[in-house]
């Protein structure tokens, strides 16, 4: 019965809390088999069992109430990771122009969402957060839509 819930947390959570609960039940099987109160097909048994069951019902842990709640926002909204997209909501697409895929695609080139005007200023501004210096957590910028048309973006870092 010691694997159930080891299946079920690296099933749901991942190898990092999976790992420390097989190893437990792996310790509780032994001391079964070892005390003469199992054979150690009961252990393997079970073990199969509380994986193959784990396997059926448990679904993956996401953070759902982030999604649901930051995609369905009126304002865009992006994550950023080593000067490319990981992830774009909905709305953020729409006022770009492009779609998710075209977005987080890391040849995106993010000067065909940044008014020549703005280039400057943002390229500044990458530079003072790559050296570690101080940036004000809201900028507004001139941004650029999928052909060509100019608007007033406002961006708050969080």
């Amino acid at each position: 019965l010691a694997f159930a819930p080891a299946a079920f947390l690296w099933d749901r959570y991942g190898w990092q809390y999976g790992v420390p609960a097989y190893l437990a039940a792996g310790y509780v099987g032994y001391e079964r088999v070892n005390s003469k109160q199992h054979h150690w097909y009961d252990i393997a048994a079970s073990a199969a069992i509380g994986w193959g069951y784990s396997r059926l019902i448990t679904t993956r842990y996401t953070h759902k109430r982030f999604y649901t709640n930051v995609y369905a926002s009126s304002d865009g909204v992006y994550i950023l990771r080593d000067g490319s997209f990981s992830w774009v909501n909905k709305r953020f697409q729409e006022m770009v122009g492009y779609s998710a895929d075209e977005l987080t695609d890391p040849a995106f080139p993010m000067s065909s969402i940044t008014a020549p005007d703005s280039r400057a200023f943002l390229a500044d501004r990458t530079r003072r957060v790559e050296a570690g210096l101080p940036v004000e957590p809201r900028y507004e910028f001139g941004a650029m839509r999928k052909g060509g048309r100019r608007f007033d973006a406002q961006v708050s870092i969080a």
